[in-house]
């Protein structure tokens, strides 16, 4: 092998390596995962939640919540974990990811309340702006209360 060949390909090896460890640092950022397109969003959110009122929410609340979340391995689509606001205890939630656009995902919740049955469904989407995550959307529960959520990763 001539040393332009052997150059070249330590050249190539070199720059590919450069590449990859510019997409893991990314990834550990919190930006897009370079597998699977999707946004790297485990990690502990402080936010906001605000009821509208209407017939069936008739004592609207805000309060302050937090969320915990954890993400498939690579950053996949399915997520869990738990959501802690003012008013009671911690609730489970589950759902999923899906690629928005860059760099945002739309992301989908149910979370249940097993002391009354009551299910939350949770839908919007979350960014990255300004070297955080943060995310926004609307939720309504079973009981026919809906309103707005707002939240950034701490």
């Amino acid at each position: 092998m001539s040393r332009v060949s052997t150059l070249t390909i330590g050249l190539v090896a070199a720059g590919l390596f450069s590449i990859g460890f510019v997409l893991a640092q990314e990834t550990q950022k919190g930006q897009l995962s370079p597998r699977s397109g999707l946004c790297c969003v485990q990690g502990e959110y402080r936010g906001t939640h605000t009821d509208t009122k209407n017939r069936a929410c008739t004592n609207p609340k805000s309060e302050d919540l937090t969320l915990v979340m954890k993400q498939e391995p690579d950053c996949g689509a399915k997520v869990r974990g738990t959501i802690t606001g003012a008013s009671g205890p911690p609730q489970d939630f589950t759902g999923t990811l899906a690629k928005g656009f860059r760099p945002c995902c739309t992301i989908e919740l149910t979370m249940a309340n097993h002391t009354n049955r009551d299910r939350t469904k949770i839908s919007g989407t979350i960014c990255w702006k300004n070297g955080e995550w943060v995310g926004s959307g609307a939720c309504r529960r079973s009981t026919g209360c809906a309103g707005t959520w707002r939240m950034t990763r701490s």
